[in-house]
């Protein structure tokens, strides 16, 4: 994101926080604004769906696509050679025809070849389910099985929908940033009506109101992110959520990521990379204090086809 868009946003972020906690009267008092007031808090909510869209990268799409592609293959061989047994036993040619595909097709075959042919298996064997269950095919496994082709069969058309998404996004935004600059000018006419009969809020309001350089701003947080043995982790990416408040973070190369302009409270945070185990916690914010974390996530076993 660029420096110029994170501090608008920042910015926005905090003249919804102040609205939503404006005193009663005070919005009372500038009811005429109201309609503008919702209509532009909805457009951060907007903004904030559409960036973790457009935050969403292919780092590590490989590894996810081959652990996919694995668990589906090794499920699929699985139910083949157990539905094969039940067609050899009963004499049944055309289920031993679809259910022919040997152990190392799986490993060479094309992604489409092999969802293709995971797919066939399960439509051979589903309405012989009530025969398989000797042979070990359950209702679960064949379950299991069409929910491996599914993850598999959607890991395929990611990148084309991820590219399509993320340009689609980044549009959004700069057109709901355009419309929330529209409506800042009824509603600075609103606050500045109240500037002499609720002075603090009118303060607090012009103070969100400013754009802050998010290079030279003072941090309210630093966080590290390594592996076990000291190695850093980069682009995890890392949503901090307070209520309606959601940041979206991604780390350097170097495992790092900072974080301004974050008001006081407590807010969760999930840190999220494929290969490793989800990291969640809370963290704590207080005004005039910076909060450094170093964070270790754990690596995820990755499945391997079976013999």
């Amino acid at each position: 994101m660029k420096k110029r868009q994170e501090s608008v946003e920042s910015m926005m972020m905090r003249i919804k926080w102040q609205f939503g906690n404006a005193p009663t009267e005070v919005m009372t008092a500038i009811a005429g604004t109201l309609p503008a007031i919702t209509a532009f808090g909805a457009n951060v909510d907007l903004i904030r769906e559409n960036e973790v869209i457009q935050s969403m990268d292919l780092s590590g799409y490989t590894e996810m696509k081959e652990a996919d592609r694995l668990a589906m293959s090794n499920e699929a061989w699985d139910c083949a050679k157990r539905g094969k047994s039940y067609g050899l036993n009963n004499n049944l040619p055309s289920v031993v025809n679809e259910l022919k595909k040997s152990k190392s097709w799986f490993k060479t075959a094309t992604d489409l070849q092999v969802v293709t042919y995971s797919r066939g298996v399960y439509n051979t064997l589903l309405p012989l389910l009530s025969h398989l269950e000797s042979y070990g095919v359950t209702s679960a496994k064949l379950t299991n099985l069409d929910t491996r082709i599914t993850a598999f069969d959607e890991m395929i058309n990611l990148p084309r929908e991820n590219t399509s998404a993320k340009k689609r996004a980044t549009e959004n935004i700069v057109n709901l940033i355009i419309e929330n600059t529209e409506l800042l000018i009824p509603i600075d006419a609103g606050v500045d009506t109240v500037e002499e009969t609720f002075p603090d809020f009118w303060r607090a309001y012009k103070s969100s109101r400013k754009l802050v350089d998010p290079g030279t701003h003072t941090r309210a947080l630093k966080v590290n992110l390594s592996t076990e043995d000291g190695q850093a982790i980069g682009k995890v990416k890392v949503e901090i959520r307070k209520e309606s408040f959601k940041l979206l973070k991604k780390t350097t190369a170097k495992g790092n990521f900072n974080v301004q302009n974050l008001e006081q409270g407590t807010y969760q945070m999930t840190c999220k990379k494929p290969g490793y185990l989800d990291l969640e916690m809370e963290i704590n914010i207080t005004d005039g204090e910076r909060t450094e974390l170093k964070l270790i996530m754990q690596l995820r076993s990755v499945p391997v086809l079976e013999e």
